[in-house]
């Protein structure tokens, strides 16, 4: 074996046995988060901790090429979140940091399990349970690599691969993909290349960068174009209906300029809206003429003639008749005087 084979771990979260079942499958996990790097180590302290409850039958990685067994395969170790799943698969945890020296000891150590096992398939953690386990690993390209490595010839249906290429070109490249670019990417794809890889290779290529300063420059002539569109709807409007364009007119009468409309056509059209004869509406009707009214003074309230009686002073006599008075008496007195004599 070309790995670092480690056997003095040992976990008890293991079932004796395989009650009865048959091995059936491998079951691929990787250790958690990467951001968060777990290390070889601390999974193993982890799934031989009685605490946890948890186990799987290997534990991999790249580095230093290293395998632990820490479940015989005869037993159920206890990886996989399902009964079923624990009973017929093996389970394999991998570093989560998904290289290509990760991959290589994972795939040696499948072609090893298939020659005691036979062709075991390959499952992933969230066949078995939800769960975004195994992560970013390919199952495919392990499989591919452990037939390789058992000295098998390797077939398969690659036309969702070469689809998918065909994709990336028509996006990145405005064109269909080449026989000699499918022979080249595939041959990248199997030597670890990702998609992400395969996009980025492509637009940094001559070609790439060339079609995108052509995108580049149609989409700044697009952009002026609808600057100058937009800016001649906006003086329209203020011209005939006296505000500024909503979004709906401008997309409404960029598509009229771009069906033949003139911006003749855009003017008379405004014109012959609802809201251009109402505001003309408004504008001739007259203006009514605001008349001042002056105000009346206040009245005093009319007084009762009881009130003015009794309110009016009293007059003094008059000089005249108190002498008219006197003489009537003088000669009262004096008709007494001369019957008495």
């Amino acid at each position: 074996m070309a790995y670092n084979y480690i056997t003095q771990y040992d976990s008890p979260n293991y079932t004796a046995g395989r009650q009865g079942n048959s091995i059936s499958s491998i079951t691929i996990h990787w250790w958690g988060d990467p951001n968060q790097n777990p290390s070889f180590e601390g999974i193993v302290a982890w799934l031989c901790n009685p605490a946890s409850q948890v186990s799987a039958h290997y534990v991999v990685t790249g580095t230093d090429r290293r395998v632990a067994c820490i479940v015989d395969p005869a037993n159920i170790a206890w990886h996989a979140g399902n009964w079923v799943g624990n009973q017929t698969s093996i389970g394999i945890e991998c570093d989560p940091r998904c290289r290509d020296e990760d991959y290589d000891v994972i795939a040696e150590l499948v072609a090893e399990l298939r020659k005691t096992y036979g062709d075991l398939p390959l499952r992933p953690h969230n066949s078995w349970t939800s769960t975004t386990c195994p992560g970013n690993y390919d199952l495919g390209r392990i499989d591919r690599m452990a037939r390789e490595k058992a000295g098998q010839t390797v077939q398969r249906d690659r036309t969702d691969e070469i689809n998918y290429l065909n994709g990336l070109y028509q996006q990145i490249l405005d064109r269909n993909v080449d026989e000699n670019a499918i022979g080249h990417y595939l041959s990248q794809i199997d030597k670890g290349w990702n998609w992400d890889q395969i996009r980025e290779d492509l637009a940094n290529s001559a070609e790439g960068k060339a079609v995108a300063e052509r995108r580049n420059a149609r989409n700044n002539e697009l952009r002026a174009a609808y600057d100058s569109e937009t800016n001649e709807i906006q003086r329209l409007y203020r011209e005939v209906l006296e505000r500024d364009a909503d979004e709906g007119g401008i997309e409404h009468y960029r598509n009229q300029i771009r069906n033949g409309w003139s911006w003749g056509m855009v003017a008379d059209d405004l014109r012959r809206s609802d809201e251009y004869k109402e505001l003309q509406r408004i504008k001739n009707t007259p203006t009514p003429e605001i008349q001042h009214v002056e105000p009346e003074p206040p009245t005093e309230p009319e007084e009762k003639p009881q009130e003015r009686a009794a309110e009016a002073p009293q007059e003094a006599p008059k000089a005249e008749d108190t002498t008219t008075i006197l003489g009537d008496i003088r000669r009262i007195l004096q008709a007494i005087l001369d019957a008495i004599t």
